[in-house]
């Protein structure tokens, strides 16, 4: 088996998405392409070179992402002993001690207004059909809550806590130790569709099986009657929004617009950052930044400061 396979499987014993795996996959196969010699004799000068032909073709955010697959893949082979060093040391970020990465410029996506909103909700038909009833919940939970796209890829019917109280109960992973933690938020805003949603979908079920639904049921499931994935909520999101007319659009910026009126209606930066997850407050605090330092994306960004032998 390759190194790349071994890999990989490595990583699907880590339990990362079938997605994740395939972006490690194209990363490594195009480094391969570039290299002239195994990668088991990957030297830093190979890296430093392939960063430059990276950073003059693709975004700062897309080489860090694809450097640090890179520095991923080579601490693998050095823990499992296939490697004795890896040519990528910890002291990469150094200027003065190697290269560093270019610089991620950090932007908020556009805000989307009430109106918008209103009418990304109202473009999709009122009939009494159960798909219709929960692409409506699905933006509700989004727009109005800040619910994320993955949160109602992961959500059950038994997450709905009190109906009274108008609370749901999401999950999210918790950064650097990977333990699911849970997160009870107000849903009173979006608390009519998805209501609708389930009373249409429950006289469904029960018209098909014979059984209302199980607590334990995906909340918001496809055609067939599976969980629907993140990747189709983002498709769904996208359809409805052409045909209001507002342009691409992506569950992140339904929940950074929920955000800024959050804020701008009192809600603490504290809050938010447990609401969000944010790992670092300075994430929270970009909501509230009204400049940006300038993008970078000129070669300059790649600090060399090794000399390569020919």
């Amino acid at each position: 088996m390759s190194l790349v396979k071994s890999f990989l499987s490595h990583l699907q014993q880590r339990s990362l998405t079938e997605n994740t795996i395939k972006c490690y996959r194209n990363d490594m196969e195009r480094f391969q392409k570039y290299l002239d010699c195994p990668l088991d004799e990957v030297t830093i000068v190979h890296i430093q070179n392939y960063l430059i032909e990276l950073t003059s073709k693709y975004k700062p955010s897309t080489v860090q992402r694809k450097f640090a697959v890179l520095s991923t893949f080579f601490q693998w082979l050095k823990t499992s002993g296939q490697m004795p060093t890896s040519p990528i040391p910890r002291w990469q970020r150094n200027k003065d001690r190697g290269f560093c990465m270019p610089k991620k410029h950090k932007t908020l996506r556009f805000e989307i207004s009430d109106n918008d909103t209103n009418r990304l909700i109202n473009v999709i038909s009122k009939s009494s059909s159960v798909l219709e009833a929960r692409d409506k919940a699905m933006i509700a939970l989004m727009a109005y809550c800040g619910v994320r796209g993955t949160e109602l890829h992961h959500a059950d019917v038994g997450d709905i806590g009190d109906a009274i109280n108008n609370k749901m109960v999401i999950r999210r992973p918790k950064r650097l130790t990977g333990v699911a933690r849970e997160v009870t938020i107000d849903i009173s805003k979006a608390a009519s569709h998805l209501e609708r949603y389930l009373i249409l979908r429950d006289i469904e079920n029960l018209t098909k099986t014979g059984v209302t639904m199980d607590y334990d049921a995906p909340m918001f499931v496809n055609k067939h009657g599976t969980r629907l994935s993140a990747r189709s909520i983002r498709r769904l999101l996208v359809r409805h929004a052409n045909a209001a007319g507002i342009g691409r659009l992506n569950p992140q910026q339904l929940v950074h617009s929920f955000v800024l009126r959050e804020i701008r209606s009192g809600t603490g930066l504290d809050e938010l950052q447990e609401r969000l997850g944010h790992f670092s407050s300075s994430t929270t605090k970009l909501y509230v930044t009204s400049q940006f330092k300038p993008a970078m994306s000129s070669l300059d960004e790649l600090s060399i400061g090794c000399v390569c032998e020919t």
